[in-house]
């Protein structure tokens, strides 16, 4: 495992994972394959033994074997670094020990863009929708705060609804 990965992920297929199974099923995905294909002294490899720090496959690894188990507990990011190419993508630093690389950053907030978007707008369209439909209550002392549920209730709406419209349009 020093300069090889077990597992070689294309950029375009390891974000389709993220996307699709989500980082927990991938990492247990690429354990299942860990499984078959390294010797683990029949002690299956889990991510409850991998992230308790109990595993003894981490004994025969350089950054982890002179640690206690409690000192070496290791996430999913970091699974997916041991066993995958995953730190090519930029989105794993090893030394940081979390998705620090500014490609995750951009990669999550460009995810994003179209749903904040979509809920900006519908936040304004159902602003406007609401304060129209206000507009039919009396002015009354005692029906402000209904005035108010009224444009607040709204602008929420339409913010959820803008932001759903947008993530399915996209």
């Amino acid at each position: 495992m020093a300069n090889e990965s077990l597992i070689t992920f294309e950029g375009s297929q390891f974000d389709e994972l993220m996307r699709t199974q989500g980082l927990e099923n991938t990492v247990r995905g690429v354990l299942a394959v860990a499984n078959d294909e390294i010797e683990t002294d029949g002690v299956p490899l889990t991510l409850e033994s991998l992230k308790g720090g109990t595993h003894p496959i981490l004994d025969k690894l350089n950054k982890y074997k002179n640690l206690a188990p409690a000192d070496r507990r290791v996430q999913e990011e970091e699974i997916l670094s041991i066993f995958t190419n995953v730190e090519d993508f930029g989105k794993y630093d090893p030394e940081g020990g979390s998705f620090t690389g500014l490609k995750s950053f951009a990669s999550g907030a460009g995810r994003m863009v179209p749903e904040t978007v979509g809920a900006g707008v519908g936040f304004k369209t159902g602003l406007a929708a609401a304060t129209a439909a206000q507009n039919f209550i009396p002015p009354l002392p005692m029906l402000l705060p209904v005035k108010g549920a009224i444009i607040a209730v709204g602008g929420v709406t339409g913010a959820i609804l803008g932001a759903v419209a947008a993530g399915e349009a996209e």
